[in-house]
């Protein structure tokens, strides 16, 4: 059994990024890669974001976040405070 299997899900589409990111990337920098990265090994660091009414802004991890999209996974998983979410290619 998955270690992450039990813990609850947060759907990508309820996360956003905070407007105090200063990290403009050009979105295809190396996302496929990274996304072959994560089909291959899974996600190594946690993707950190915190909830705000009832959406969650991204603190750390756009790369993370745009190579799951590249993935089409729906969500990723809760695992502590603040937020930080794992990845789970499950839909």
């Amino acid at each position: 059994m998955n270690k992450r299997e039990g813990l609850p899900k947060v759907k990508l589409n309820k996360i956003r990024l905070s407007e105090a990111n200063v990290r403009k990337l050009n979105k295809k920098e190396k996302i496929d890669e990274l996304a072959e990265s994560i089909k291959k090994y899974d996600l190594l660091q946690p993707v950190v974001v915190y909830e705000r009414g009832g959406r969650f802004e991204l603190i750390i991890g756009q790369r993370r976040l745009l190579a799951f999209k590249e993935l089409s996974t729906i969500y990723l998983r809760k695992i502590g405070r603040p937020l930080a979410l794992k990845g789970s290619r499950g839909k």
